[in-house]
């Protein structure tokens, strides 16, 4: 298959930058970099060839066969200039492997084995998640099926309003692959490049081996990151580059301009991809300012804003779009900004974005209290909470502990992230005394750099964003960024047999949440009576009812009438007059030799040009409020009876 060029692309240039005897083998640091050029080169090459209206499967293939050849060629000469490095590479990878302790062993094979099982779920799965239905894979079928990105007229503005960044990345690896089989992989990848992103973090800043191991097996045991790595949404993608640019801004310096070019890119990647993780990158943003102006005084202020301006011009044409549709470069506004803040406020948004992660009903119950006795303020104030999902109540809190990738809370990670916070705090502010016993090596300045950042980002994101039921997709950020923090004090500040215990929590949990995904599980949680979306397991089902088995259980039948009858009229060009939450993806999926195209759209989005011509449109799918219909009619003919009626 064709994505095996990527895949060559990748492992070659890898190998090459490795094997290169002038610079040292840093492995960890080289998989940031050459993910971070691939992306970067996906997301080039979709916006150049959109342009010409050139992105098909064959062109995107044909990018990748001329990048993997040339990646080929610089491996052969390096190998071929240095014909035993492969194997020097290959002994030094044994000796550090045979130099661990039986213990680290385990530890690294526990969190090798939730990867693992991560991307077996991701491979064999097919989406079935409700985003990815219904915006996520529609609009990556609309980009290859009409060449471009451009904004095309919508039912479900979120298609081509949301940052695009995970969509490039997917487009690429669905044209590749001719499918959608490798999509779900995109985030089971950065899920390997944040758990050793994390534990490159404290490499640079000297930590100990046992810090950095632990920064690993904390970042991998996250249950969101986890559930997340199985599925073709962009949190754990968004994550991953801004894991890539707290690297490259806390790393020792000074700063070098590769340095910078490296913090551009993946600074771009974030604004590319999520806006909500941009939140918490500001406060990284502040701290290379600060360390630019100390290392080149007001040149540094030079350098900062030329930073800013290569991370910002590569949403450049994105923003462009959103403008000429939405005269808003963000495009549009869902109502998830907080619309009043103030203290009472801000306190009330970080008590109940707290309880998401502390999911224990009692807790909630004294959380709504507080609210109505000490804050004085309704705990679903609209300025703070949004109206489009379920308002905080403390009946049903302990739902959130089931494997859903929408809404899981993540506990044991919320007490140690604040415990390392508050030790950290102590330590910074002298007080010694409250600590049995001396610090045994000084704290690296990078650890107060990046305790600063999760301080203020946490800030931030209850200042701007309502309280959701499902922020803690939005939260993973800050528990990854924290991870190096609890790894550090885990190391240094924990008993050999607290260290033990946790180890066994957090690896037993991690592998738990890594069989169990509600969505697309290997071993089902339960038989499916006592949660609606639960889904048998994925090794029993055909991959045909695998887009079914959760949220999806009740479409299969109105789908597949669908389906039947687009056969039977055989019309290639069929219009969607449909609702913004229905499973478009669905109609791609089953039927790949068919383009679809929203018609009769009263948005925004009809502002920008149409797909197709409206005489080429030969059938038309109509949504009914309890019903899904298709008639063989043209566009004109339909539009005609609507206009009617």
């Amino acid at each position: 298959m064709a994505i095996l060029f990527l895949l060559v692309s990748w492992l070659a240039l890898w190998i090459t930058w490795n094997l290169n005897p002038q610079e040292p083998r840093q492995h960890r640091e080289r998989f940031l970099k050459v993910t971070l050029i691939h992306a970067g080169w996906m997301a080039l090459t979709t916006e150049l060839l959109s342009v010409g209206k050139l992105l098909t499967p064959l062109n995107i293939s044909l990018v990748w066969a001329i990048l993997a050849g040339v990646h080929l060629v610089l491996l052969w000469r390096v190998h071929t200039q240095n014909a035993y490095a492969l194997e020097l590479w290959r002994d030094e990878l044994e000796k550090s492997w045979s130099a661990l302790a039986l213990l680290d062993r385990w530890y690294l094979g526990g969190v090798g084995a939730i990867a693992l099982l991560c991307g077996l779920t991701a491979l064999i799965a097919a989406p079935n998640t409700v985003d990815v239905m219904t915006y996520h894979l529609p609009r990556v079928m609309h980009w290859l099926h009409y060449h471009s990105t451009a904004h095309y007229p919508t039912h479900n503005l979120r298609q081509i309003s949301f940052t695009p960044g995970a969509s490039y990345l997917v487009t690429h690896v669905y044209a590749l692959g001719g499918g959608d089989r490798a999509v779900n992989l995109v985030q089971s990848w950065a899920f390997v490049g944040v758990i050793l992103g994390v534990s490159l973090l404290g490499k640079s800043w000297g930590l100990s081996a046992s810090a950095q191991r632990w920064s690993m097996i904390v970042a991998a045991t996250i249950p969101m990151a986890i559930l997340q790595s199985t599925t073709a949404q962009n949190d754990l993608i968004a994550t991953f580059w801004l894991v890539c640019f707290a690297y490259f801004v806390l790393r020792l310096p000074p700063y070098t301009w590769m340095d910078l070019g490296w913090c551009a890119i993946s600074l771009g990647l974030v604004v590319l991809t999520k806006p909500t993780v941009t939140l918490f990158s500001l406060p990284l943003c502040l701290i290379l300012g600060i360390r630019l102006w100390h290392q080149r005084g007001s040149l540094g202020f030079v350098w900062s804003m030329g930073v800013a301006t290569l991370s910002l011009g590569m949403s450049g044409p994105y923003f462009s779009r959103n403008f000429g549709v939405f005269s808003d470069v963000l495009g549009i506004d869902t109502g998830t900004r907080t619309t009043a803040m103030n203290l009472v406020l801000w306190a009330s948004n970080f008590l109940k974005h707290l309880a998401l992660n502390l999911p224990w009903t009692p807790l909630w119950q004294r959380i709504e209290g507080f609210h109505t006795a000490i804050l004085g303020v309704n705990p679903n104030d609209p300025a703070t909470t949004f109206a489009g999902g379920r308002p905080f109540l403390s009946a049903g809190a302990w739902q959130l502990l089931m494997p859903d990738e929408d809404f899981v809370a993540s506990p044991l990670h919320t007490l140690l992230s604040l415990a390392a916070i508050i030790l950290l705090c102590i330590l910074g502010t002298q007080k010694l005394k409250q600590i049995k016993q001396p610090i045994p090596q000084p704290i690296p300045m990078q650890i107060w750099g990046l305790l600063g950042s999760v301080i203020i980002g946490a800030v931030l994101f209850c200042a701007v964003l309502k309280w959701q039921a499902w922020s803690n997709r939005f939260l993973l950020p800050w528990f990854v960024l924290c991870s190096p923090l609890v790894g550090y004090v885990i190391a240094q500040h924990y008993s050999p047999a607290m260290r033990k215990l946790l180890a066994i929590l957090l690896l037993i949990s991690g592998l738990f949440y890594s069989f169990v995904p509600l969505h697309h599980p290997l071993i089902p949680l339960t038989n499916g009576q006592r949660f609606v979306d639960q889904s048998p397991s994925i090794l029993t089902l055909p991959r045909e009812d695998l887009y079914f088995s959760a949220s999806g259980k009740g479409l299969k039948a109105a789908h597949q009438a669908l389906d039947q009858a687009i056969r039977d009229h055989d019309c290639q060009i069929v219009g969607l007059d449909i609702m913004s939450n229905d499973w478009e993806y669905l109609l791609w999926a089953f039927n790949p030799q068919v383009r679809f195209t929203h018609i009769n759209v009263k948005n925004f989005s009809i502002a920008a040009p149409a797909e197709v011509p409206e005489q080429e449109v030969c059938g038309v799918i109509r949504r009914e409020p309890d019903s899904i219909e298709y008639l063989p009619i043209p566009l004109s003919e339909y539009l005609a009876d609507e206009s009617e009626s």
